[in-house]
This record gives structure tokens, sequence and C-alpha cells, in this order.
């Protein structure tokens, strides 16, 4: 875990902003296919919203 927290401090403001949006719109699409009954992994947006949570942190502390 602190693992991922470094690499997303060591990372620019731009591409933590990207990354962010990468993994929203991951977020969106894992949800409809978990609707849709495509996608078995119930627990897979709550690991993907935490990723969001992790970005948005180290965002916050750069600015």
């Amino acid at each position: 875990m602190t693992n991922k927290r470094t690499d997303y401090n060591q990372k620019e403001v731009a591409e933590l902003a990207k990354i962010l949006g990468d993994k929203e719109k991951e977020l969106l699409d894992t949800k409809v296919s978990i609707a849709q009954r495509k996608t078995k992994d119930i627990h897979l947006p709550g690991k993907i919203r935490r990723e969001i949570a992790r970005v948005k942190s180290a965002l916050r502390n750069k600015n």
C-alpha cells in the first residue's frame, strides 16, 4: 500500500490528472459491466474508488 502511495507522490500534476480521468472512466465502465452482468467481480468498483482517492490525495498534496 505504501508503494502505491509513493508512486503517486512522485508523479507530476498533469500525469496525475490524466490518471484520475482514466480511473473515473474505468469506474464507470466497470459499473456498467456489472449491471449488465458481464463482470462477476462486484468488489472491483470499491478498489477503483480507493485508487481514485489515492490519486486525489496526491494531487491535493502537490497543490
